[in-house]
Formats: structure tokens, sequence, C-alpha cells
């Protein structure tokens, strides 16, 4: 065996003295590239002067190539080796062998990593070779880990997740897919959607495929599947699966079960249902109750206005007078209810208009001095010289807040004083440069006040101070809740000082709109109301209610009006289209027949009496049978029981005495 070898070195010495330096330059610089072991060469200095084609396949995966056409390297050669650390160590003529993680952009290899110094004939270190040898093993285990552990986290994925190719066929999936599917990984694997899925599903998958394999980068869908226990609802998200190239090579989906969102969502929707429903069954009821109740009210409040112009004996005329008062109670009491539902029910609208200050005030003196007077109150109404009398806002609203807390102040208060008085608070411009001032508004009794505990609930619907208030002083509880959502819909805001015995102090701040003189019409008021008279003018009442006609036709004929009377709507239509020489209209809107919204709409379509105004005279006293009204033509709306002011309003707007 020696002698063979010694033999074999024999002539490989022979060899190579035969060939010149060049063929041996050649030999070795081919065998270095073709070498599948990565390997490159430094000098003495330390820089890269060569590196092989494996190197290259490692250390730059996909990428352009490093070298020109004539070889000459393109790349900075001291950035093609990461692996430098020991290069001093090798320089000095030592080997170097060490383990290594590389990372090429794309995986993280294990690698063994051996330097070994290259030394001249005469025993000088000319530079270092370093080769990287593949752990295949560790290569092939990592790998396997993490294929093992992408599988953990798909299947731990309680979303349905999978994968397919470009034919569209599944090429892999998780734990709750088979599960969704009642089929193994390996039974799904081949398979496409045009067998697993029904019809309508099928196509919405084909058309979502197709977008991701034609370059979208993602689809989100909502899909349906059937099942025995109903319908299943998906919410789907593919994406493209690249190769490293940046080719796509398939598609990645992921769907979840939205079927309990759906169930909630559709719960949702048939509860608001229900709340709209219950919420229109109560404005039905209380339109109806409002109606039911008004109707006869009607008849008691007119028929008490006549026999209080008639000649009634001093006895008389004080049950008659008494009467009246529980008409207003029990006509306040309702009003109340239909405001507080209204505010319930988002249906409360603010208008704003010009008014004066001082006519709200006025009003509130003119409503109440008598009252006071009857129990022996001192009642003072006054406004600060400084304080702004013209204003834009809703003067009805404001009256309304000033009478519930006046009349509150009268009801709890048996002697003193009751005083309520306007200052000027803040003042600002807004953004449409509109001068706003807030006003403050006291209203102060000398009532029986109110304990620090019940004034944390004063401002609750439904609820007094105290239980055995409305056993003592009768009201609904109402009164300030409703104060307080008027106050607030007005941007404003109410306060209150009270002390058991001591009486109470309400404050308001409300900002208003600075308004101009010009801007306020002639009041109303200019005109001596009690003794209006309108001789000569024709009023139709169209009013289904005996009782009801008989009320209105004593009224207006006292003011010298000739009155007709018809008993529905369609009778009105036939006659107005014979004689519509009418100064005005009152219409009744809940009649047999043809109701008042119907004859009204008819009469304004036909043109059979454009310049007559038409006005509701009506039990119906919700804000939205007030829109009907105006939506079908009328002019106006005056709900019962007739207050006769508001009666003589009316006839000032449209007759003009």
């Amino acid at each position: 065996m020696v002698q063979k070898v010694n033999r074999s070195r024999a002539c490989l010495k022979e060899s190579c003295e035969e060939r010149s330096d060049d063929d041996i330059s050649s030999l070795l610089y081919s065998t270095f590239f073709s070498s599948l072991m990565p390997s490159y060469i430094k000098d003495a200095s330390g820089e890269t002067i060569i590196f092989n084609n494996a190197y290259e396949t490692l250390i730059f995966p996909n990428k352009t190539p490093l070298f020109d056409n004539s070889g000459v390297n393109l790349c900075d050669r001291e950035a093609l080796t990461p692996f430098s650390a020991e290069d001093t160590e090798v320089l000095h003529g030592k080997s170097v062998k060490l383990a290594s993680v590389l990372d090429n952009g794309l995986a993280t290899i294990p690698v063994s990593i051996e330097k070994r110094p290259l030394f001249s004939p005469d025993g000088h270190v000319l530079g270092l070779q370093c080769q990287i040898v593949l752990n295949t093993q560790l290569a092939v285990a990592d790998s396997l880990q993490q294929k093992l552990l992408l599988r953990a986290v798909m299947d731990a994925i309680p979303d349905m997740v999978f994968y397919k190719d470009c034919d569209r066929r599944y090429a892999g999936c998780n734990k709750a897919l088979e599960l969704a599917l009642g089929m193994g990984e390996a039974e799904l694997i081949g398979q496409s959607d045009d067998v697993l899925l029904p019809s309508p599903l099928r196509e919405t998958c084909y058309q979502a495929d197709m977008a991701i394999l034609g370059g979208q980068e993602k689809i989100v869908a909502e899909e349906v599947m059937s099942s025995p226990e109903g319908p299943i609802y998906l919410e789907s998200i593919k994406t493209p699966y690249r190769s490293p190239g940046g080719d796509i090579i398939g598609i990645v989906g992921v769907s979840r079960d939205i079927t309990p969102h759906k169930k909630k969502e559709e719960e949702l929707r048939e509860a608001r249902k229900a709340a709209d429903a219950a919420n229109r069954a109560k404005s039905d009821f209380l339109a109806n109750m409002s109606h039911e109740i008004r109707t006869p009210m009607n008849a008691i409040v007119g028929f008490t206005y006549l026999m209080l112009n008639t000649g009634l004996t001093p006895k008389q005329e004080n049950y008659i007078t008494k009467i009246q008062s529980a008409n207003n109670t029990l006509l306040q009491t309702i009003n109340d209810i239909l405001d507080f539902s209204k505010i319930e029910a988002d249906k409360m609208t603010l208008e704003t208009a010009p008014f004066l200050l001082s006519d709200a005030f006025d009003a509130v003196q003119t409503l109440f001095a008598d009252k006071c007077e009857e129990k022996g109150l001192s009642f003072s109404v006054t406004i600060a010289p400084e304080t702004p009398l013209r204003l834009e806002g809703d003067i009805l609203r404001l009256n309304q807040v000033l009478n519930n807390l006046v009349s509150n102040a009268i009801k709890f208060t048996t002697e003193g004083a009751i005083a309520v008085n306007a200052t000027l608070g803040k003042e600002e411009m807004n953004e449409n440069g509109d001068k706003i001032v807030t006003l403050c508004i006291t209203v102060k009794d000398t009532g029986i006040g109110i304990e620090p505990v019940q004034r944390q609930s004063l401002f609750d619907p439904f609820m007094q101070a105290d239980t055995s208030t409305s056993r003592r002083f009768g009201g609904t509880g109402l009164g300030l809740a409703i104060t307080n959502r008027l106050i607030e819909m007005q941007n404003g805001s109410i306060t209150v000082e009270s002390a058991a015995g001591k009486g109470t102090t309400f404050t308001l701040r409300i900002p208003f709109v600075a308004g101009y003189a010009s801007d306020l019409a002639s009041p109303a008021g200019d005109v001596d109301i009690p003794h209006l008279q309108f001789t000569g003018k024709k009023i139709l009442i169209v009013e289904d209610n005996l009782i009801n006609q008989q009320v209105a036709e004593e009224i207006l004929s006292s003011r010298g009006i000739a009155i007709t009377i018809c008993n529905d709507g369609r009778e009105a239509v036939a006659l107005l289209q014979k004689n519509n020489n009418f100064d005005l209209i009152f219409m009744d809107l809940q009649m047999p027949r043809m109701d008042g919204y119907e004859a009204t709409t008819v009469l304004r379509q036909q043109g059979i009496c454009d310049e007559v105004p038409i006005v509701a005279m009506t039990a119906d006293a919700l804000s939205q049978e007030k829109e009907r009204c105006t939506a079908c033509g009328m002019n106006g709306h005056l709900a019962k029981p007739i207050v006769i002011a508001e009666l003589d309003s009316v006839l000032l707007q449209f007759l003009h005495p």
C-alpha cells in the first residue's frame, strides 16, 4: 500500500513539473469557482479578493449578478464577507473553526465556518481562505421546528385558515377549517371550491380568488354558508402568497365566524323596532287620550266662558269661576304630560324669533298678580336697567319656564313675597358675528323651602321634594323636570338655593341673540281684545261634535261673525265647491267619512279656496299633528279646549277687524 502511494506522489510531481504555471493557475481557479462549498479568499491586508459562485448564491440569493461580463466584481468586496471578527488571528498563522448563524434575508441558516491561513513557499502568510460548511442536520431540524411551530400557531387560531395554489386548489388548512368542513387536511388538499361550496358562495369565492391571483393585495368580504342550524356568516380576508422572488404562487385566506355578531345585530334591530313600535304606540295613545280628554274639556271651558258673560248671581259666579280654575289646572296637567312626552321622544322643537323681554315679564305679571293678591303675597317683576330688552329666541318656552317656576313659588308660599328679577350676565360674539347675551333670571320666594337631600332629585320627572307634597299641594311632579329640559334645550342652566322654612331661589342662565327694534312686529296686544268685533266676516266651521259646534258658534257669533257649520270634511268640500265665499275656515281633524287632513288636501289641490286661510281647531295638540296640518296646506293650528286669548289672536291674524 505504501509503495502505491509513493508511486502516485511521484507521478503527480512529474506531471506538475511538465505543466506550465499558467496551466496550474487555470486549473486551481476553475476548481475554486466550481466548488460546491461557499468560499472566499482575503489578502494579507484583509481585503476580499475573490469568492466562488457557491458563496455568491448563499449570501446573495435571487439578487443581481455580482460580476459583469468581464468578471469584474460589481460590489464592495469587504461588504461581501460578514465573518471577519477572527481574521486577525488567522492572518497571524492560526486556523479557526466556529459555529455561527447566517441570515441572508430569506432565512437564518446554521453554518460552520472554517478559516485557515494561506502560506507562500517560504512560509509567509499571503492571506486567508474561508470555507462555509452548511450544517445540514441543524438546518433540517430548524426547518422542521419552524414548520411545527407554524402548524401549532395555525391550529391555535380559532378562525379558519387555509392556503391554495394558483389553480385555486387547497394546499393546506388549520384545525378550525377541518372542523367546519368535517374533513381532514389530507382530504381537503387538492380539492377546489367548485366541489366543496354551494353555488352562490362558490361564485363569490371565485371572484375573490381571481382578483388576488390578478395582483390585488387584499380582499375583505362577507360570505354566507348554509347549515342545518341556519345560515353561517363569515368574514373572509384573502391575500396573495408570494415566492422569495415576489411572484404570486398561491392564496392565503382567513375566515372568521361572525354569526354571533350578526345575531346580536339582528337582536338589536328587533329591539330597536320594538322600541320604535312602543314609542309609536305611546305617541298614538297620548294623541288619542289627549283628543278624548280635550274634546269634552272644550265644551266645559267654552260653556264656562259663555256663562260668565251672562247675568249670574254672585253665588253662581263664584261656582263658575271655581269650575274655570279647575279646568285650567286640569289643562295644565294634560299639557305637562304632553310636553314631557315630547321631550322624552326628542320631538320638542324651539323657535327663534325676535321678542321683547318686557313682553315676557309683563305676561308673568298679568298672569300671577291676582293669584298672589288672593294669597296675600307681595309680587314683584323687575328687569335691571342694563339688561337688553330686544332679543331673539323662543319667547313661548321662556314664558313656560317662568310660569312653571312662579306657579311653584305661589303654590309653596303661604306668606311673604315672590320676586322675579332679570339681570345681564356675560356678553360675547358667536362665530356668525352675532352678539350673544346671557340673561340671569332669579325666581325667589319665602315659602317652605327644600331640604338638601331633597334637592338632589328635584329635577327628576314625577318627583316632588316630599311624598306628602303631592297630597298637600297637588301636582304631577313634572313641572321642574320640564323646566330643566327646556332650559337645557336653550343651552342654558338652572340652579337652586334653598333651606327648609326659609324659602327658595331658582337662578336661570339662558343665552339669547341680541335683537334689534326693526326685527319686532307690531304686537297684537295693541288691540283691545276684550272688545273685538268682526262684523260682516264669515267663517265656516267644520266640526262633527254637536256640543263643540255650539260652543264655537256662540263664541264667534258674540264677535259679530256670521257662522256656517259642516259636519265633516266631505260635506265641507261639497259646500265649498259651490260657494267658497268665506273669510276663514276652522277645520276639525278627526271626523267621520272625510277627516280634516284629507279635506284640506282636496281643497288645496283643486284650487277651490286658495285664498281662504284654513286653521285647524282640534283636540290633537301634539307637535307632529301640527306638522301634518302645515304639510297638507293649513295656515294655523288652534288646540282645544279653546283659550279665548289664543282664539282672538287667530282672528286678529286672519280677519283684520
